[in-house]
């Protein structure tokens, strides 16, 4: 996707997609490594997502609206596992 999106404008889409094919399955709660130094670690996230991939999983979810989430900028949460591959 490209784009500015809001959760506004995706929610429709998001729904249409729900009707098309319903999430069933495995979706398995990410961790959220850091560094020693506090950053975000995205070559163990890409390893973590590598790991759930091979397990066979659904989907995943990341970042979580607990603990870390608050400790991420935007950039970094929409920076996300999927770029850091």
């Amino acid at each position: 996707m490209t784009g500015n999106w809001s959760r506004r404008s995706f929610l429709p889409l998001a729904a249409a997609w729900a009707e098309a094919k319903p999430m069933r399955g495995a979706f398995i709660i990410m961790a959220t490594p850091f560094t020693e130094s506090k950053e975000l670690d995205y070559e163990d996230l890409a390893k973590e997502v590598d790991f759930l991939e091979r397990c066979g999983v659904h989907g995943m979810v990341w970042p979580q609206m607990a603990s870390e989430y608050a400790q991420l900028s935007k950039p970094k949460r929409l920076r996300g596992p999927g770029d850091a591959v």
